[in-house]
């Protein structure tokens, strides 16, 4: 049965430009949470932080947020058919099946039992990926795994903008965005990391606000009530969250709430436990790149460490078992996990003290192209976009995104996809 066409307003959406409030809000809060956290960081420390953010990302930090931009679009865009959906969550799910299975060695139904049952989900997924080598294993073997992953991460993204972008919000873009986002949460819990549900949380903040402002006669661009409610209970929610997650890894609580992370260790101001240990708890997931930045100050200051500040140096003279300025950090001036050394040193590795300039620059570089984005607006565009928001948000925090694989590749994907559609289909919407 073909479905009524619907009114040319109807099928119009306003979107608002939101990297440059992202990042704004972001990097600020991360310098608050690292100056006051409840740690025994120095205060000489935190005040470095504060000098060094404020630099590296003057431009996000200071640029001025124009009222009535003209970057802001209507955007034209009906969800897929209900049948079509159906399909990408089956192919969604599949691929989800088989990483899950792959890197966990669990599936995603144990998954959400072991997550209700507070089983240890983090433990046995270190164990199968050590037992089955999966860190040694050549690319060749993981590539399949790897192009799943992508493409299952792909249908999340696009499921959750189809929700948000689409004119029509029915039964069947709500099931879509609900399903994926469960199966995509399922991986997570198989491994028992925080990282899938950061992602989650990003997207849908991301494009929430990018659709969720209203024109008003007079012309004004305002969010809603409900904008800024979510904007505070948003981040409470995920506060709670990430603690249940990482209290399951702890068979006795008490450690949970009593031990040190590795760089450093709670010191509550006397405030309610539930106060400062949440803020303690934030610092050693968000804090350790802020910590790592402020010891390669100290590096620099009291060691003599300034040979990075050329580039390509600490990159030549590395010994191969971390990346540049990480090789001589890790394990003498600081404690290194992970993904525990934000991306902006990787930059800084490669760059030198040019880093600073570039830094601010890619910032810059990612606001223009958000309003070239939308000049023309499309699905895909908007799902680049969202990626391009977890680069950026990963900068001053964590090895987010260049450490994974399927981050990479599905971003690939889409400029693929933006290469292969791209200049004809702008054109015929712009006459359009």
């Amino acid at each position: 049965m073909e479905r009524p066409k619907a009114s040319p307003m109807s099928r119009r959406r306003l979107l608002t430009p939101s990297i440059l409030k992202f990042s704004r809000y972001w990097i600020a809060g991360i310098m608050t949470l690292f100056l006051i956290s409840p740690t025994n960081i120095g205060a000489s420390e935190r005040v470095a932080v504060l000098l060094i953010y404020g630099a590296f990302f003057a431009y996000p930090l200071t640029a001025k947020v124009r009222s009535g931009d003209p970057g802001m679009r209507f955007i034209t865009y009906r969800s897929p058919a209900a049948r079509t959906l159906s399909i990408l969550l089956i192919i969604q799910f599949i691929g989800i099946s088989i990483a899950t299975a792959y890197y966990t060695g669990s599936d995603l139904f144990s998954a959400y039992s072991n997550a209700l049952s507070g089983a240890n989900a983090y433990s046995e997924y270190q164990k199968h990926f050590a037992e089955s080598a999966i860190a040694e294993a050549s690319l060749g073997s993981k590539a399949t795994y790897i192009l799943l992953l992508s493409l299952a991460k792909l249908l999340t993204i696009f499921f959750i903008a189809n929700f948000f972008l689409s004119a029509e919000r029915n039964a069947s873009t709500t099931a879509g965005l609900l399903l994926a986002t469960a199966v995509y949460l399922g991986f997570g819990l198989a491994r028992g990391t925080f990282f899938e549900v950061f992602e989650l949380a990003v997207a849908y903040a991301f494009f929430w606000s990018m659709t969720s402002h209203t024109q008003a006669l007079s012309g004004k661009i305002k969010g809603s009530k409900l904008y800024r409610f979510v904007l505070i209970a948003a981040p409470i929610s995920l506060v709670f969250l990430f603690i249940a997650n990482a209290l399951r890894r702890y068979e006795d609580s008490t450690a949970f709430f009593s031990q040190c992370s590795p760089n450093f260790c709670y010191s509550g101001y006397g405030f309610p436990f539930a106060i400062d240990y949440p803020l303690y708890l934030l610092t050693v997931y968000f804090g350790n790149g802020a910590y790592f930045v402020s010891k390669l100050y100290e590096a620099t200051i009291l060691h003599g460490e300034w040979s990075y500040f050329l580039p390509l140096n600490s990159v030549l003279n590395s010994s191969g078992a971390e990346f540049g300025v990480r090789d001589f950090m890790c394990g003498t001036f600081v404690e290194c996990r992970f993904v525990w050394t934000p991306e902006m040193v990787t930059i800084i590795s490669i760059f030198g003290l040019a880093a600073l300039p570039i830094i601010n620059w890619l910032f810059y570089l990612a606001i223009k192209f958000e309003r070239w984005v939308f000049r023309v607006p499309s699905i895909v565009k908007m799902m680049v976009l969202y990626l391009l928001v977890v680069f950026l948000l990963s900068l001053p925090v964590a090895n987010f995104f260049l450490v994974s694989s399927s981050s990479i590749v599905s971003l690939a994907m889409l400029f693929g996809t933006l290469l292969l559609t791209g200049p004809k289909r702008q054109e015929s919407a712009r006459r359009a």
